[in-house]
């Protein structure tokens, strides 16, 4: 079945764990980069031989623990 470029965006999105090209759940995460209130993780289909980003902002914190003073 071919989806849109939007519908496999969403798709994607809420299942991160296949190629969006090929749909083969053989893929590899390799290092992720950070820059300032961003980061991205290079991903490669071990099927097909796509290359994409997985693309993270931050939307916020979480205190762990707090400051002792």
């Amino acid at each position: 079945m071919k989806f849109s470029e939007a519908e496999r965006k969403q798709r994607y999105l809420s299942d991160p764990n296949f190629c969006p090209e090929c749909e083969s759940r053989n893929i590899t995460a390799h290092q992720s980069t950070f820059e300032h209130t961003q980061a991205w993780q290079a991903i490669t289909c071990d099927d097909c031989d796509a290359e994409w980003h997985d693309l993270f902002t931050l939307t916020g914190y979480e205190l762990t623990m707090e400051a002792k003073i």
